[in-house]
């Protein structure tokens, strides 16, 4: 099993300074990734206040590469149609070369219409051009002659290098839980990335998933990468929350989850209790005894 970790790289508690040792902390801990969100500006409503800090994903990705030298580096999730797909790629696709081949990118199609007016990117469209951009990058990182023809990404006769380290491109990891979500990661993905579902829900989905493979003659293996927020606690949680609770009760949600079908486990530890650097580390800490130590002797 594989544990990773989300950056606090948003919310109040983000600083310069937290994000730097935080990634060290993640690697020197022994996790095995490394994950960020994304965000570009948010809605200056009472809902959104708590988000108002959000270091930019893409950037601090490189500075990850620079940063750490083994854990994965990854996007939970990184907001396609956010950006020019072909600018995407070329960043990525450096990202992973100057990691060693560490990139994993989670992609999704957004949620905050009001961030979509703000960069001119039409909302109702958001599905279509999600993949759209996904196909025009995969040609990019694929092919010696890149050529692509879709409603709005056009090029040929061009040349892209570097291409990404890991061929044919970093792993992508389709997120969301709609129907048209899941039939995204079975027709473009390498993994489905599910996020904050109760395990029995998720267990049906993760079959509805398959099933779509099984349609589009996909691998039957596609990981399972799934990510929720976590609160360790000192004394049970009554009535019990999935990962609220202690490290047997934690162990327990594990064990439930794995056995629905969840390949990797993403924790986001910036919940409620967690306002600091100080109290964020320690979470970390007590996180890694309660679950690094034991599965790994």
């Amino acid at each position: 099993m594989k544990y990773g970790v989300c950056l606090p790289h948003h919310r109040p508690l983000a600083t310069r300074a937290l994000i730097a040792t935080a990634a060290r902390r993640i690697e020197e801990l022994g996790f095995d990734g490394v994950w960020l969100s994304d965000h570009v500006m948010l809605p200056d409503t009472p809902a959104f206040q708590p988000r108002r800090v959000f270091f930019e994903p893409l950037a601090l990705a490189g500075y990850l590469a620079a940063a750490t030298t083994r854990v994965q580096i990854g996007f939970t999730v990184l907001v396609v149609p956010y950006r020019n797909p072909v600018v995407t790629a070329k960043q990525l696709a450096t990202i992973d070369q100057m990691s060693g081949g560490r990139l994993t990118l989670g992609v999704g199609v957004g949620w905050v219409e009001e961030e979509f007016a703000a960069l001119n990117v039409p909302f109702a469209a958001r599905g279509a051009l999600t993949d759209e951009y996904l196909e025009a990058m995969r040609e990019l990182w694929a092919s010696e002659s890149p050529q692509f023809a879709g409603d709005t990404v056009q090029f040929s006769d061009v040349t892209f290098a570097p291409k990404p380290l890991q061929r044919p491109g970093p792993p992508l990891l389709v997120a969301g839980i709609t129907p048209r979500a899941v039939r995204r990661a079975a027709e473009l993905g390498d993994g489905w990335h599910p996020i904050r579902m109760p395990a029995a829900d998720l267990r049906a989905a993760i079959t509805r998933f398959r099933a779509a493979c099984a349609r589009r003659n996909r691998p039957d293996n596609l990981p399972i990468v799934y990510r929720t927020d976590l609160r360790l606690l000192e004394a049970p949680h009554t009535p019990h929350t999935p990962f609220v609770g202690t490290a047997a009760e934690l162990g327990e949600d594990i064990s439930a989850y794995t056995a629905a079908g969840v390949d990797e486990f993403i924790f986001d530890l910036a919940v409620e209790g967690v306002d600091s650097a100080e109290a964020w580390l320690a979470a970390l800490a007590r996180l890694a005894d309660a679950i690094l130590a034991p599965s790994r002797g």
